[in-house]
């Protein structure tokens, strides 16, 4: 087999994932034939399912890999060859697990289709043709979050299509990421928990834990830390009375209240069938597979203090995917406001005292004053926002708690005050939505593209031209991850001159 073939394949695939999830280090992709040496580099538990062999560092390294017999029909035979794919990437130690996953998972998917070396040449040489092509493509917007020119064009060669739609298709692969998680982990169905997050007691959401294991505890090990379940039928059977099944989600929304901080349910499991055996301690199973529910439609799988798959609002979301989740990333960002605020650093504090006081996630946009005025006009003429008397977001925490929880966003002038709350924004769609990500973070994305390019493009008639246009936003999940969206500097560069 020659050396080269599958390289393209991997160069393609491994630009691809570097840019789409930019928290992650040395991520790569290879393909090489198998040489009987064990792959051991970095050192790495590479065993499917459970990987308990964590090393004690701020990072780890994540490997996997996946042997495979491999046809080889370029020439006359049609024999096989013993041929490797191997994972690896640096990430948080929080991620790890995750990371392993979505390396097998990708793995699975890449063995699943190239079953020939002869399907792996002819890639190869389409993915090349497809990065030399002169075809007409739309540009990246220069957000990390937009879509790839390249991603763009192999999406429309029906053979590249063929045999990578479920990794070039993002929310495709974040759904088959996230059956992956539910088997290894063997949670119940992801539909089932769905309806269980969206369950509500006494106008309640449901805010509880359910650890997983195959056993009961010993009661004489755990004491009052462990609390379990009686049944109340002659048949003695828990999985009868109290069984994880769609037919009962009123009697586990009930349950679930039962647990108070520090405790979670012990759901028992027996192939395909799950049951609610009691009331555990977190620090006694803290070790198991658990289901966090935080929230109408909100809820994650964890395991040993490790998130592995987060569901809120209809999206999927692999929890180290979506960007660097270092609380102080998006401050990288803050750079490219040079030439365009006077002083950075009174955006920096305005976005640090919104870090500060939000709890369940918000999002502000940051525009020049003239800009600001018409926008405030034009969404309050249609009560898409509530304009106030202008105050100072960093000098207000107090007050900010109770703002950051209603819905919409904040907007701001440049210099970090504050002139309207609970904006609806709106506007034509300008970029690629990331599916990873929540409604918050996709429309004030497009939102601060769209008012942009309607300064630069439309009519006299649509657009304030007073002085020349500014806008950009930030954007605080509810997990604390931060975001800072500085649309392209193209857009400002007269300002840079002056």
């Amino acid at each position: 087999m020659e050396t080269t073939t599958g390289r393209k394949l991997c160069q393609t695939l491994n630009r691809i994932l570097n840019r789409r999830y930019n928290g992650w280090k040395n991520l790569r992709l290879n393909f090489s034939l198998d040489t009987g040496k064990e792959v051991s580099d970095p050192p790495y538990e590479t065993s499917t399912g459970h990987t308990d062999d964590i090393r004690q560092t701020d990072t780890q390294m994540v490997l996997c890999h996946k042997k495979q017999m491999i046809k080889d029909s370029r020439l006359n035979g049609n024999f096989e060859i013993p041929v490797i794919w191997s994972f690896s990437c640096e990430l948080p130690k929080p991620a790890a697990r995750a990371g392993k996953c979505l390396g097998d998972l990708l793995l699975e998917l890449l063995t699943d289709k190239f079953t020939n070396l002869l399907y792996l040449k002819e890639i190869d040489q389409k993915l090349t043709e497809a990065e030399a092509s002169d075809a007409s493509i739309p540009e990246s917007n220069g957000s990390p979050d937009s879509e790839d020119p390249l991603e763009h064009r192999l999406k429309m060669n029906p053979l590249i299509k063929y045999f990578l739609e479920n990794i070039l298709d993002e929310k495709e692969l974040i759904h088959y990421y996230a059956e992956k998680i539910i088997q290894t982990y063997r949670f119940p169905d992801k539909h089932l928990l769905i309806h269980i997050s969206a369950q509500l007691y006494e106008n309640r959401t449901a805010e509880s834990k359910m650890y997983f294991a195959d056993k009961p505890f010993a009661l004489t090990k755990t004491g009052k830390k462990y609390i379990q379940l009686l049944t109340n039928t002659e048949s003695g059977q828990k999985e009868k009375e109290y069984p994880i099944a769609i037919e009962y989600l009123r009697t586990i929304r009930k349950l679930m209240e039962m647990p108070g901080e520090g405790y979670g349910l012990l759901i028992l499991r027996k192939n395909t069938e799950y049951w609610i055996d009691g009331i555990i301690s977190d620090h006694l199973i803290k070790e198991e597979p658990a289901i966090e529910f935080r929230g109408y439609l909100h809820w994650s799988a964890i395991c040993k203090d490790q998130e592995l798959l987060e569901y809120q609002n209809g999206d999927y979301q692999i929890p180290m995917a979506v960007c660097d989740r270092d609380k102080d990333g998006w401050k990288s960002n803050l750079k490219k406001l040079d030439g365009i605020v006077k002083d950075s650093s009174v955006i920096e504090k305005t976005i640090c005292t919104l870090i500060d006081s939000h709890s369940h996630g918000t999002s502000i946009v940051f525009m020049n004053k003239d800009l600001l005025d018409f926008e405030i006009k034009r969404l309050c003429k249609f009560r898409r926002a509530y304009k106030v008397k202008p105050f100072p977001i960093a000098n207000s925490t107090d007050a900010l708690k109770g703002i950051t929880a209603m819905d919409g966003a904040l907007m701001a002038d440049l210099e970090g005050k504050c002139h309207a709350v609970g904006a609806i924004l709106d506007g034509e769609m300008m970029v690629t939505g990331h599916p990873g990500r929540g409604a918050r973070y996709n429309s004030l994305v497009n939102y601060v593209h769209w008012v942009l390019d309607r300064e630069e493009h439309k009519g006299e008639e649509t657009k304030c031209d007073t002085e020349i246009p500014v806008c950009f936003a930030a954007i605080l999940s509810e997990d604390k991850m931060v975001n800072l969206e500085v649309p392209p500097q193209k857009k400002h560069k007269v300002l840079r001159k002056s």
